[in-house]
């Protein structure tokens, strides 16, 4: 029988994963990615309140308003259990007074700004349309550094994900300042160097992978747009730990 803490991985047992990570970044036609914020529309005809942009950014903060960015992503193939599972965000840009703590959230409702809402268009989130989220990480994470790697633990979230006890509807990113902080990550659109996009690495507890398509190690994602489940190279990375 396998065992699923001390799994010898066979080349026939297909659904068999190794405890190595595994990195998980979509691209711009599988990514779920965008950011909102509760007074300026940045629709061409106006409008409101609120609304965002669905473009290479996802942006947290505010300047007596509110910007956040959610994220959700498809898990079919990932490993059934973590050991760890980190969301990696890259921070590329500074602007306003500094980068802003920030608050995890689970969100808790289906949404697609693509296919429903009550705005003028389907092309951004509006504010009104943003969907419920409760707090998940009780204590505020520390604000991002440009340039560097953002690691966030969401292991109890991955894996309460993958056995069913909540729903897998992603993530929001909320700000802890609104008085002109702010910290912009690129999104899963971004163009210009495709592994800065938003990441999940996961390292597996050995034994069976979840329902759908065995992950593939590759050694260097392409930039088309897909969804690659790629065993990396050890990185350096910053990691926001729980402010005391």
């Amino acid at each position: 029988r396998l065992n699923a803490l001390n799994a010898v991985c066979h080349p026939l047992v297909l659904n068999c994963v190794p405890s190595q990570p595994i990195i998980l970044q979509p691209g711009p036609e599988t990514g779920k990615d965008i950011w909102t914020t509760s007074v300026f529309s940045y629709a061409p005809s106006g409008g409101g309140p609120g609304g965002g942009l669905n473009n290479e950014a996802l942006v947290v903060g505010g300047f007596g308003d509110h910007y956040y960015s959610l994220l959700q992503f498809n898990l079919m193939g990932m490993p059934a259990q973590a050991q760890s599972a980190q969301l990696e965000l890259f921070p590329f840009t500074q602007r306003g007074v500094g980068t802003t703590a920030l608050y995890l959230d689970r969100i808790i409702e289906f949404w697609d700004w693509r296919i429903q809402g009550t705005g003028a268009d389907r092309l951004r989130l509006w504010w009104t349309d943003k969907p419920q989220a409760v707090q998940w990480i009780s204590t505020a994470l520390l604000a991002p550094v440009i340039g560097e790697w953002y690691s966030i633990d969401i292991t109890d979230l991955y894996n309460a994900w993958q056995n069913g006890t909540h729903p897998n509807y992603g993530l929001q990113l909320r700000p802890v300042s609104i008085d002109n902080r702010w910290s912009e990550f690129y999104s899963s659109d971004y163009a210009g160097d495709p592994t800065l996009r938003p990441r999940l690495v996961v390292t597996p507890i050995r034994g069976i992978i979840s329902d759908g398509e065995v992950p593939r190690s590759l050694a260097n994602p392409p930039a088309d747009g897909r969804t690659q489940l790629i065993v990396p190279e050890p990185v350096s990375r910053a990691t926001s730990t729980a402010i005391q």
